[in-house]
Protein backbone atom coordinates (compact mmCIF):
# COMPACT_ATOMS: atom_id res chain seq x y z
CA UNK A 1 0.00 0.00 0.00
CA UNK A 2 1.31 3.39 -0.75
CA UNK A 3 1.90 6.32 1.88
CA UNK A 4 -1.74 8.14 2.42
CA UNK A 5 -1.34 11.87 3.01
CA UNK A 6 -2.78 12.71 6.34
CA UNK A 7 -2.64 16.30 6.58
CA UNK A 8 -0.54 18.99 8.02
CA UNK A 9 0.79 17.97 11.30
CA UNK A 10 -0.53 19.68 14.00
CA UNK A 11 2.49 22.32 15.52
CA UNK A 12 2.77 22.32 19.82
CA UNK A 13 1.38 25.39 20.93
CA UNK A 14 4.71 25.98 23.62
CA UNK A 15 8.15 24.37 23.21
CA UNK A 16 6.74 23.15 26.87
CA UNK A 17 4.02 21.35 25.58
CA UNK A 18 6.24 17.50 26.00
CA UNK A 19 6.86 18.57 29.57
CA UNK A 20 5.00 17.10 32.37
CA UNK A 21 3.78 20.38 33.38
CA UNK A 22 3.60 22.53 30.58
CA UNK A 23 1.23 25.17 32.06
CA UNK A 24 3.71 25.39 34.85
CA UNK A 25 6.45 25.57 32.69
CA UNK A 26 5.00 28.16 30.38
CA UNK A 27 4.03 30.67 33.19
CA UNK A 28 7.89 30.12 34.73
CA UNK A 29 9.46 30.95 31.41
CA UNK A 30 7.01 34.41 31.16
CA UNK A 31 8.00 35.07 35.01
CA UNK A 32 11.61 34.81 33.89
CA UNK A 33 11.74 36.52 30.98
CA UNK A 34 9.98 39.16 32.83
CA UNK A 35 12.19 39.60 35.42
CA UNK A 36 15.33 39.43 33.34
CA UNK A 37 13.78 42.46 31.26
CA UNK A 38 13.15 44.40 34.19
CA UNK A 39 16.96 43.78 35.78
CA UNK A 40 17.74 45.22 32.49
CA UNK A 41 15.80 47.97 32.29
CA UNK A 42 16.92 48.88 36.03
CA UNK A 43 20.35 48.45 35.20
CA UNK A 44 20.28 50.36 32.21
CA UNK A 45 18.91 53.12 34.71
CA UNK A 46 21.48 52.44 37.34
CA UNK A 47 18.83 51.46 39.68
CA UNK A 48 20.91 48.19 40.53
CA UNK A 49 22.29 46.83 42.30
CA UNK A 50 20.58 48.41 44.87
CA UNK A 51 23.16 49.31 48.13
CA UNK A 52 22.73 47.21 51.90
CA UNK A 53 21.50 50.49 53.39
CA UNK A 54 19.35 50.91 50.90
CA UNK A 55 18.20 47.58 50.20
CA UNK A 56 17.63 47.56 54.17
CA UNK A 57 15.16 50.40 54.25
CA UNK A 58 12.52 48.17 51.90
CA UNK A 59 9.26 47.48 53.50
CA UNK A 60 9.83 43.62 53.93
CA UNK A 61 7.29 41.33 52.33
CA UNK A 62 4.70 39.52 54.14
CA UNK A 63 4.17 36.44 53.34
CA UNK A 64 1.26 35.21 51.63
CA UNK A 65 2.14 31.59 50.22
CA UNK A 66 1.63 28.76 52.08
CA UNK A 67 5.13 26.56 53.21
CA UNK A 68 4.91 23.42 51.29
CA UNK A 69 8.57 22.27 51.42
CA UNK A 70 7.85 18.72 49.46
CA UNK A 71 7.19 20.91 46.25
CA UNK A 72 10.06 21.67 44.27
CA UNK A 73 7.63 23.28 41.87
CA UNK A 74 6.35 25.46 43.97
CA UNK A 75 9.92 26.94 45.58
CA UNK A 76 10.91 27.55 42.34
CA UNK A 77 7.91 29.91 41.40
CA UNK A 78 8.15 31.16 44.59
CA UNK A 79 11.82 31.99 44.02
CA UNK A 80 11.27 33.68 40.72
CA UNK A 81 8.19 35.83 42.39
CA UNK A 82 10.34 37.00 44.99
CA UNK A 83 13.05 38.23 42.61
CA UNK A 84 10.33 39.95 40.41
CA UNK A 85 8.91 41.56 43.63
CA UNK A 86 12.57 43.14 44.19
CA UNK A 87 12.71 44.70 40.78
CA UNK A 88 9.06 46.51 41.43
CA UNK A 89 10.51 47.76 44.73
CA UNK A 90 13.14 49.12 43.36
CA UNK A 91 11.63 50.42 40.27
CA UNK A 92 9.27 51.73 42.59
CA UNK A 93 11.38 53.56 44.36
CA UNK A 94 13.42 54.61 41.40
CA UNK A 95 12.32 56.78 38.94
CA UNK A 96 10.54 53.83 35.99
CA UNK A 97 6.99 54.41 36.76
CA UNK A 98 6.38 52.14 33.56
CA UNK A 99 8.00 49.42 34.94
CA UNK A 100 6.85 49.63 38.26
CA UNK A 101 3.13 49.32 36.75
CA UNK A 102 4.19 46.32 34.52
CA UNK A 103 5.67 44.41 37.02
CA UNK A 104 2.86 45.06 39.33
CA UNK A 105 0.12 43.89 37.09
CA UNK A 106 2.16 40.69 36.54
CA UNK A 107 2.46 40.10 40.51
CA UNK A 108 -1.50 40.59 40.98
CA UNK A 109 -1.77 37.64 38.73
CA UNK A 110 -0.30 35.89 41.41
CA UNK A 111 -1.35 37.80 44.16
CA UNK A 112 1.91 38.43 45.40
CA UNK A 113 1.54 42.44 45.93
CA UNK A 114 1.10 43.72 49.19
CA UNK A 115 -2.36 44.08 50.03
CA UNK A 116 -3.96 45.48 53.00
CA UNK A 117 -5.66 42.97 55.02
CA UNK A 118 -9.19 44.38 56.39
CA UNK A 119 -9.37 44.36 60.03
CA UNK A 120 -12.64 42.85 60.20
CA UNK A 121 -12.38 40.44 57.64
CA UNK A 122 -14.18 37.01 58.57
CA UNK A 123 -12.13 34.94 57.46
CA UNK A 124 -9.30 35.82 59.98
CA UNK A 125 -5.02 35.10 59.17
CA UNK A 126 -3.99 31.14 59.36
CA UNK A 127 -6.04 29.41 62.13
CA UNK A 128 -7.12 32.46 64.19
CA UNK A 129 -10.58 31.94 65.19
CA UNK A 130 -12.45 35.40 64.93
CA UNK A 131 -15.90 36.06 66.25
CA UNK A 132 -18.52 39.26 65.55
CA UNK A 133 -21.28 40.91 67.43
CA UNK A 134 -23.62 37.98 66.64
CA UNK A 135 -21.94 35.49 68.72
CA UNK A 136 -20.62 33.72 65.52
CA UNK A 137 -16.94 32.53 65.54
CA UNK A 138 -15.52 31.28 62.12
CA UNK A 139 -12.00 29.13 62.61
CA UNK A 140 -9.62 27.05 60.10
CA UNK A 141 -8.10 23.40 60.79
CA UNK A 142 -6.01 20.89 58.77
CA UNK A 143 -5.49 17.58 58.85
CA UNK A 144 -3.25 15.12 56.12
CA UNK A 145 -4.22 17.16 53.22
CA UNK A 146 -7.41 18.23 54.03
CA UNK A 147 -8.75 21.62 55.16
CA UNK A 148 -11.72 23.01 57.13
CA UNK A 149 -13.51 25.99 57.28
CA UNK A 150 -15.95 25.71 60.10
CA UNK A 151 -18.42 28.47 61.19
CA UNK A 152 -19.72 27.62 65.03
CA UNK A 153 -23.19 29.67 65.75
CA UNK A 154 -24.60 30.02 69.28
CA UNK A 155 -28.42 28.07 69.68
CA UNK A 156 -31.00 29.59 71.30
CA UNK A 157 -30.91 29.09 74.58
CA UNK A 158 -34.08 28.65 76.24
CA UNK A 159 -35.30 29.11 79.83
CA UNK A 160 -35.11 26.13 82.75
CA UNK A 161 -38.67 25.36 83.45
CA UNK A 162 -38.97 26.84 87.02
CA UNK A 163 -40.59 24.75 90.29
CA UNK A 164 -43.84 26.58 89.30
CA UNK A 165 -44.67 24.70 86.82
CA UNK A 166 -46.47 21.89 89.21
CA UNK A 167 -49.01 24.64 90.00
CA UNK A 168 -50.27 24.92 86.02
CA UNK A 169 -52.78 22.50 84.70
CA UNK A 170 -51.35 19.33 82.45
CA UNK A 171 -53.02 20.91 79.55
CA UNK A 172 -50.82 24.39 80.29
CA UNK A 173 -47.67 21.87 80.92
CA UNK A 174 -47.71 20.48 77.91
CA UNK A 175 -47.86 23.39 75.83
CA UNK A 176 -44.82 24.56 77.96
CA UNK A 177 -42.88 21.63 77.07
CA UNK A 178 -43.64 21.86 73.38
CA UNK A 179 -41.90 25.40 73.26
CA UNK A 180 -39.19 24.82 75.42
CA UNK A 181 -37.50 22.09 73.87
CA UNK A 182 -33.68 20.98 74.77
CA UNK A 183 -31.42 22.63 72.28
CA UNK A 184 -29.29 20.65 70.01
CA UNK A 185 -26.79 21.10 67.90
CA UNK A 186 -26.77 20.70 64.36
CA UNK A 187 -24.03 19.28 62.02
CA UNK A 188 -23.68 20.53 58.56
CA UNK A 189 -20.97 20.02 56.16
CA UNK A 190 -20.70 20.92 52.60
CA UNK A 191 -24.03 21.57 53.14
CA UNK A 192 -24.92 17.75 53.88
CA UNK A 193 -25.65 16.67 57.36
CA UNK A 194 -23.16 15.06 59.22
CA UNK A 195 -25.10 11.59 59.19
CA UNK A 196 -25.11 11.65 55.79
CA UNK A 197 -21.58 13.07 55.44
CA UNK A 198 -19.51 10.29 57.42
CA UNK A 199 -20.91 6.82 57.40
CA UNK A 200 -18.31 5.86 59.84
CA UNK A 201 -19.36 6.76 63.53
CA UNK A 202 -15.61 7.17 64.15
CA UNK A 203 -15.14 10.21 61.98
CA UNK A 204 -18.88 11.32 63.44
CA UNK A 205 -17.18 11.00 66.65
CA UNK A 206 -13.85 12.97 65.64
CA UNK A 207 -15.84 16.09 64.79
CA UNK A 208 -18.40 16.40 67.97
CA UNK A 209 -15.31 15.37 70.10
CA UNK A 210 -14.20 19.07 71.11
CA UNK A 211 -17.88 19.79 71.99
CA UNK A 212 -18.28 17.06 74.45
CA UNK A 213 -14.68 17.90 75.84
CA UNK A 214 -16.00 21.11 76.14
CA UNK A 215 -19.20 20.55 77.69
CA UNK A 216 -20.98 22.19 74.77
CA UNK A 217 -22.99 19.76 72.95
CA UNK A 218 -26.27 22.11 72.30
CA UNK A 219 -24.37 25.42 72.60
CA UNK A 220 -23.55 25.69 68.75
CA UNK A 221 -24.72 24.74 65.69
CA UNK A 222 -21.52 23.99 63.49
CA UNK A 223 -21.70 24.85 59.89
CA UNK A 224 -18.37 23.24 57.64
CA UNK A 225 -16.86 23.48 54.26
CA UNK A 226 -14.10 21.16 53.85
CA UNK A 227 -12.17 20.20 51.30
CA UNK A 228 -9.01 17.91 50.24
CA UNK A 229 -7.93 14.30 51.12
CA UNK A 230 -9.89 11.10 52.91
CA UNK A 231 -12.81 11.20 55.68
CA UNK A 232 -10.18 10.40 58.23
CA UNK A 233 -8.74 14.00 57.08
CA UNK A 234 -11.55 15.68 56.82
CA UNK A 235 -13.35 14.87 60.14
CA UNK A 236 -9.75 15.96 62.03
CA UNK A 237 -9.61 18.85 59.99
CA UNK A 238 -13.30 19.79 60.82
CA UNK A 239 -12.37 18.79 64.77
CA UNK A 240 -9.36 21.09 64.95
CA UNK A 241 -11.33 24.01 63.38
CA UNK A 242 -14.14 23.68 66.10
CA UNK A 243 -11.98 23.28 68.92
CA UNK A 244 -10.28 26.91 68.17
CA UNK A 245 -13.64 28.53 67.58
CA UNK A 246 -14.92 26.79 70.76
CA UNK A 247 -12.02 28.70 72.48
CA UNK A 248 -12.26 31.55 71.00
CA UNK A 249 -15.83 31.80 71.58
CA UNK A 250 -15.21 29.90 75.21
CA UNK A 251 -11.89 30.86 76.72
CA UNK A 252 -12.16 28.53 79.87
CA UNK A 253 -12.41 25.51 77.64
CA UNK A 254 -9.01 26.33 76.30
CA UNK A 255 -7.19 24.10 79.30
CA UNK A 256 -9.11 21.09 78.60
CA UNK A 257 -8.85 21.46 74.96
CA UNK A 258 -5.55 22.02 74.79
CA UNK A 259 -4.68 18.70 77.41
CA UNK A 260 -6.88 16.97 75.28
CA UNK A 261 -4.31 18.00 72.19
CA UNK A 262 -7.41 19.58 70.19
CA UNK A 263 -6.14 22.84 69.52
CA UNK A 264 -2.71 21.41 67.56
CA UNK A 265 -2.75 20.23 64.44
CA UNK A 266 -1.98 16.59 63.52
CA UNK A 267 1.63 16.58 61.94
CA UNK A 268 1.15 12.98 61.34
CA UNK A 269 1.16 12.58 57.35
CA UNK A 270 1.27 9.27 55.30
CA UNK A 271 4.71 8.08 54.02
CA UNK A 272 5.41 7.93 50.78
CA UNK A 273 5.72 4.80 48.45
CA UNK A 274 9.67 3.47 48.40
CA UNK A 275 10.90 2.14 44.90
CA UNK A 276 10.70 -1.19 44.82
CA UNK A 277 8.54 -2.12 47.48
CA UNK A 278 4.85 -2.70 47.24
CA UNK A 279 4.25 0.10 49.87
CA UNK A 280 5.83 2.57 51.86
CA UNK A 281 6.60 -0.21 54.37
CA UNK A 282 5.37 -3.38 52.83
CA UNK A 283 7.97 -5.61 50.64
CA UNK A 284 7.39 -7.96 47.78
CA UNK A 285 7.68 -11.43 48.42
CA UNK A 286 11.09 -12.77 48.28
CA UNK A 287 11.37 -15.62 45.70
CA UNK A 288 14.78 -17.40 45.19
CA UNK A 289 14.06 -18.72 41.88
Amino acid sequence: MGNTYRGPTAVAPSPAFYTRQASFNDTLDALERAVAHARKVLHARSLMPVPAFARAQFTPTRSIWRSMKAMEAYRRLTAVLNRLSECYKIATEGDAPNLARATEAILRIFGAVERRIDAGDARGKGGIALGDELGRVYARGRRKESSARVWIIPTKTLPHPARSMDLLDDELKKDYAEGNTIPTTTVLINNRNLIDYFANPADRDRVLRPLKLAGMVGAFNVFALVRGGGTTGQSGAIAHAVAQAIVASAPNAELTLRKAQQLRRDPRMVERKKTGQAKARKKYTWVKR
